[in-house]
């Protein structure tokens, strides 16, 4: 949980909390703070074992480029979740602007005015889901619509067929290193997550996401606009993915309405594994940053030990089904710690 997140419970003491918790409570509140990190380094630890080309540096760049996508759009779902919202809708939304990358610079627009079209194209996404989510429709159910919507857009828009790339400057972005080392994506993904994480911890922007997502009547009454808040942070989320679909595109060099498939799945997994509440109010930028990570690296340690990919496939769905589990139980230690402290500091 961030600095962020404390300052939004009402201005609950956490330490008082913890004196009157008992001690299966507390392990399951530590395990929440620093349980991916401790995972995170086992599994570094047992897949340099297992496999010699793990811990080569051209192995963890790779990776790092591989998970970049998601960590971009990560950080924006940090801000859904944080907020009690989720959306579903950022693989396909990756699937659109892939197809828009590669029509447009086929049909000769140059590189600036089709990130232009993203930025619009982001907004709209965003707006949409925000508009519906706003009007009182969950937003499971919204995005869950936009997932199948702008996915037969993507087709309808290239007639399902895949177009080459062939823009120096959008390979570089999906494949290029800085001084022949350091991958492109990885230190885009860096600098957003930096940026990302002071937003969230020391702007007010960032203090209303996670009150609105913690108690959003309580932050109605502070005079916080919920609406403004929730499409700020669709709409952030919408161009992040934007951008994590010109770096899909340019990474695999095609522009294709199949990007992104069941991309959501790992953006949410690495969120929750990080330790954001599914449930609104908690969030952590450093978390899903090293659930980006550790996802990333399950992938590529199983693919290097020869893991059939279907069984690949399975074993990130059992992490997620953990990683809900695990947050479900903490957000219910979490409200117990709440009102403990509510109720020793009103005796």
């Amino acid at each position: 949980m961030s600095e962020t997140g404390e300052k939004v419970m009402e201005k609950t003491s956490f330490s008082e909390a913890e004196q009157i918790l008992s001690t299966k409570n507390k392990l399951i509140i530590l395990s929440a703070k620093y349980g991916i990190v401790v995972a995170f380094i086992l599994l570094f630890i047992s897949m340099s074992f297992l496999s010699n080309f793990f811990l080569t540096r051209h192995n963890i760049f790779n990776v790092m480029t591989q998970t970049a996508p998601i960590l971009i759009v990560g950080l924006g779902m940090t801000f859904i979740l944080g907020c009690g919202e989720i959306d579903l809708s950022v693989g396909s939304a990756i699937a659109l602007s892939s197809a828009v990358i590669g029509t447009m610079l086929a049909a000769g627009y140059s590189f600036w005015v089709v990130c232009l079209a993203l930025i619009v194209l982001g907004l709209l996404i965003g707006s949409i889901n925000a508009f519906f989510t706003i009007k009182g429709v969950p937003s499971f159910i919204v995005t869950l619509g936009m997932l199948t919507l702008l996915r037969g857009a993507a087709f309808v828009y290239t007639d399902g067929y895949s177009v080459r790339i062939q823009n120096e400057i959008v390979r570089f972005i999906g494949r290029g290193r800085i001084f022949g080392i350091i991958p492109f994506p990885a230190l885009v993904s860096i600098i957003l997550a930096v940026i990302a994480f002071v937003f969230i911890s020391f702007t007010r922007t960032g203090i209303y996401v996670l009150a609105v997502g913690g108690n959003e009547d309580g932050a109605r009454k502070q005079g916080i606009s919920t609406h403004k808040t929730k499409a700020f942070v669709f709409i952030l989320t919408s161009i992040l993915a934007m951008l994590a679909g010109l770096i899909v595109t340019g990474r695999l060099g095609t522009g294709t309405p199949n990007a992104g498939q069941m991309f959501e799945l790992d953006v949410i997994t690495a969120v929750v594994l990080g330790g954001t509440s599914l449930f609104g109010g908690y969030a952590t930028i450093l978390g899903t940053a090293v659930g980006a990570l550790f996802v990333g690296f399950v992938r590529n340690g199983l693919n290097l030990m020869g893991v059939s990919p279907f069984w690949v496939e399975v074993f990130i769905g059992a992490i997620l089904i953990f990683a809900v589990y695990f947050n479900t139980k903490v957000s219910v230690r979490l409200k117990e710690m709440i009102r403990l402290a509510e109720m020793k500091g009103g005796a």
